[in-house]
Protein backbone atom coordinates (compact mmCIF):
# COMPACT_ATOMS: atom_id res chain seq x y z
CA UNK A 1 0.00 0.00 0.00
CA UNK A 2 2.48 2.44 1.06
CA UNK A 3 4.68 1.47 -2.21
CA UNK A 4 1.65 2.03 -4.99
CA UNK A 5 -0.64 4.18 -3.12
CA UNK A 6 -4.95 3.61 -2.85
CA UNK A 7 -4.93 2.25 -6.51
CA UNK A 8 -3.13 -1.29 -5.10
CA UNK A 9 -6.00 -1.90 -2.32
CA UNK A 10 -8.51 -3.76 -4.25
CA UNK A 11 -5.48 -5.77 -5.52
CA UNK A 12 -4.11 -6.57 -2.22
CA UNK A 13 -7.87 -7.31 -0.79
CA UNK A 14 -7.98 -9.58 -3.46
CA UNK A 15 -4.77 -11.37 -2.64
CA UNK A 16 -5.39 -11.23 1.11
CA UNK A 17 -8.45 -13.05 0.68
CA UNK A 18 -7.33 -15.68 -1.98
CA UNK A 19 -4.72 -16.11 1.08
CA UNK A 20 -7.00 -16.68 3.86
CA UNK A 21 -9.24 -19.07 1.95
CA UNK A 22 -6.23 -21.26 0.41
CA UNK A 23 -4.66 -21.53 4.17
CA UNK A 24 -7.95 -22.36 5.60
CA UNK A 25 -8.51 -25.26 2.95
CA UNK A 26 -5.52 -26.71 1.45
CA UNK A 27 -2.96 -25.09 4.12
CA UNK A 28 -5.69 -26.49 7.26
CA UNK A 29 -5.56 -29.76 5.40
CA UNK A 30 -2.10 -30.34 4.74
CA UNK A 31 -1.81 -29.77 8.98
CA UNK A 32 -4.79 -32.05 9.55
CA UNK A 33 -3.38 -34.67 7.60
CA UNK A 34 -0.42 -34.81 10.11
CA UNK A 35 -2.82 -35.99 12.54
CA UNK A 36 -5.88 -37.58 10.44
CA UNK A 37 -6.82 -39.40 7.50
CA UNK A 38 -7.64 -38.20 4.20
CA UNK A 39 -10.81 -38.47 5.37
CA UNK A 40 -11.20 -37.13 8.72
CA UNK A 41 -8.99 -34.40 7.63
CA UNK A 42 -11.22 -33.24 4.87
CA UNK A 43 -14.54 -33.50 7.21
CA UNK A 44 -12.38 -31.46 9.80
CA UNK A 45 -11.72 -28.81 7.04
CA UNK A 46 -15.04 -28.42 6.41
CA UNK A 47 -15.90 -27.48 9.89
CA UNK A 48 -13.86 -24.54 9.93
CA UNK A 49 -15.86 -20.98 10.15
CA UNK A 50 -13.85 -19.69 7.51
CA UNK A 51 -14.79 -21.87 5.01
CA UNK A 52 -18.63 -21.53 5.33
CA UNK A 53 -17.58 -17.23 5.91
CA UNK A 54 -15.87 -17.50 2.32
CA UNK A 55 -18.60 -19.09 1.08
CA UNK A 56 -21.25 -16.82 2.64
CA UNK A 57 -19.18 -13.53 1.51
CA UNK A 58 -19.28 -14.69 -1.80
CA UNK A 59 -22.80 -15.55 -2.13
CA UNK A 60 -23.54 -12.04 -0.36
CA UNK A 61 -21.27 -10.39 -3.11
CA UNK A 62 -22.57 -12.15 -5.85
CA UNK A 63 -26.03 -11.39 -5.55
CA UNK A 64 -24.85 -7.33 -4.68
CA UNK A 65 -26.73 -7.91 -1.30
CA UNK A 66 -26.06 -4.57 0.81
CA UNK A 67 -25.14 -5.11 4.64
CA UNK A 68 -26.79 -2.95 6.94
CA UNK A 69 -24.41 -0.22 8.29
CA UNK A 70 -24.71 -2.05 12.34
CA UNK A 71 -24.21 -5.19 11.18
CA UNK A 72 -21.04 -4.17 8.83
CA UNK A 73 -19.85 -2.15 12.11
CA UNK A 74 -20.12 -5.32 14.33
CA UNK A 75 -18.28 -7.15 11.59
CA UNK A 76 -15.52 -5.09 10.90
CA UNK A 77 -15.25 -5.08 14.75
CA UNK A 78 -15.20 -8.64 14.55
CA UNK A 79 -11.77 -8.53 12.42
CA UNK A 80 -10.48 -5.84 14.12
CA UNK A 81 -10.71 -8.27 17.73
CA UNK A 82 -9.42 -11.02 15.95
CA UNK A 83 -6.26 -10.05 14.59
CA UNK A 84 -5.71 -8.80 18.54
CA UNK A 85 -6.33 -12.39 19.33
CA UNK A 86 -3.79 -13.43 16.52
CA UNK A 87 -1.49 -11.77 18.44
CA UNK A 88 -2.27 -13.13 21.55
CA UNK A 89 -2.23 -16.67 20.58
CA UNK A 90 1.35 -15.79 18.81
CA UNK A 91 2.90 -14.58 22.30
CA UNK A 92 1.19 -17.49 23.86
CA UNK A 93 3.71 -20.33 21.73
CA UNK A 94 6.38 -18.02 21.26
CA UNK A 95 6.81 -17.59 25.26
CA UNK A 96 6.79 -21.18 25.37
CA UNK A 97 9.74 -21.64 22.19
CA UNK A 98 12.63 -22.88 23.24
CA UNK A 99 16.63 -23.30 21.93
CA UNK A 100 15.42 -27.06 20.62
CA UNK A 101 12.37 -25.73 18.60
CA UNK A 102 15.42 -23.61 16.66
CA UNK A 103 16.39 -26.52 13.65
CA UNK A 104 18.39 -24.18 11.15
CA UNK A 105 17.82 -26.84 7.91
CA UNK A 106 13.88 -26.32 8.68
CA UNK A 107 14.33 -22.77 8.98
CA UNK A 108 16.54 -22.07 5.92
CA UNK A 109 13.92 -24.34 3.63
CA UNK A 110 10.92 -22.84 4.66
CA UNK A 111 12.41 -19.32 4.60
CA UNK A 112 13.68 -20.24 1.24
CA UNK A 113 10.67 -21.60 -0.21
CA UNK A 114 9.37 -18.38 1.10
CA UNK A 115 11.56 -15.90 0.07
CA UNK A 116 13.09 -17.29 -2.84
CA UNK A 117 11.11 -19.86 -4.63
CA UNK A 118 7.86 -18.74 -4.20
CA UNK A 119 8.53 -14.84 -5.37
CA UNK A 120 10.50 -16.27 -8.60
CA UNK A 121 7.71 -18.55 -9.74
CA UNK A 122 5.31 -15.34 -8.94
CA UNK A 123 7.89 -13.20 -11.33
CA UNK A 124 8.30 -16.10 -13.94
CA UNK A 125 4.49 -16.47 -13.74
CA UNK A 126 3.86 -12.92 -14.03
CA UNK A 127 6.01 -12.55 -17.40
CA UNK A 128 3.10 -14.25 -19.12
CA UNK A 129 0.35 -11.75 -17.95
CA UNK A 130 -0.38 -8.49 -19.47
CA UNK A 131 -1.07 -7.27 -16.32
CA UNK A 132 0.07 -3.71 -15.62
CA UNK A 133 3.19 -2.61 -13.90
CA UNK A 134 1.71 -2.10 -10.62
CA UNK A 135 -0.69 -4.76 -10.51
CA UNK A 136 2.71 -7.23 -10.89
CA UNK A 137 4.60 -4.96 -8.77
CA UNK A 138 1.81 -5.40 -5.71
CA UNK A 139 1.52 -9.07 -6.87
CA UNK A 140 5.30 -9.52 -6.24
CA UNK A 141 5.47 -7.82 -2.75
CA UNK A 142 2.44 -9.38 -1.55
CA UNK A 143 4.28 -12.63 -2.21
CA UNK A 144 7.27 -11.44 0.23
CA UNK A 145 5.19 -11.03 3.17
CA UNK A 146 5.96 -13.38 6.14
CA UNK A 147 4.36 -16.21 6.99
CA UNK A 148 0.85 -16.03 7.69
CA UNK A 149 -0.15 -16.37 11.47
CA UNK A 150 -3.11 -18.14 11.09
CA UNK A 151 -0.67 -20.86 10.51
CA UNK A 152 -0.30 -20.99 14.28
CA UNK A 153 -3.99 -21.29 15.20
CA UNK A 154 -4.07 -24.34 12.33
CA UNK A 155 -0.81 -26.32 14.06
CA UNK A 156 -2.25 -25.90 17.61
CA UNK A 157 -5.69 -27.45 16.06
CA UNK A 158 -4.21 -30.02 14.64
CA UNK A 159 -1.26 -30.62 17.13
CA UNK A 160 1.29 -29.71 14.72
CA UNK A 161 3.92 -28.55 16.28
CA UNK A 162 2.78 -25.22 17.14
CA UNK A 163 5.78 -24.10 18.58
CA UNK A 164 8.00 -24.58 15.20
CA UNK A 165 5.25 -22.79 14.08
CA UNK A 166 5.75 -19.87 16.29
CA UNK A 167 9.22 -19.91 15.81
CA UNK A 168 9.09 -19.78 11.46
CA UNK A 169 6.56 -16.87 11.69
CA UNK A 170 9.18 -14.79 13.94
CA UNK A 171 11.52 -15.28 11.85
CA UNK A 172 9.99 -14.75 8.54
CA UNK A 173 8.78 -11.32 10.17
CA UNK A 174 12.14 -10.60 11.14
CA UNK A 175 13.27 -11.44 7.68
CA UNK A 176 10.68 -9.46 5.97
CA UNK A 177 11.58 -6.26 7.73
CA UNK A 178 14.54 -6.49 5.76
CA UNK A 179 13.55 -7.81 2.46
CA UNK A 180 10.14 -5.83 1.80
CA UNK A 181 11.87 -2.71 1.76
CA UNK A 182 14.73 -3.99 -0.51
CA UNK A 183 12.30 -5.22 -2.97
CA UNK A 184 10.46 -2.02 -3.05
CA UNK A 185 13.72 -0.18 -3.63
CA UNK A 186 14.82 -2.50 -6.30
CA UNK A 187 10.73 -2.24 -8.22
CA UNK A 188 11.07 1.34 -8.15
Amino acid sequence: LIAYGVESVPYMTMINLFNGIFLATLGAYGFARGSLSVKQAVISVSKLPMVWAALAASVINGSGLLIPGPISTFLEMGAYTSMVMQLIIFGMYLAHVRVRHFQVPLLISVNGIKFLLFPALIFLGLRWTAFPEMIQHTLLLASLLPVALNNINYAALYHCYPKKISLMALISYGLAIFVLPIAVWFLG
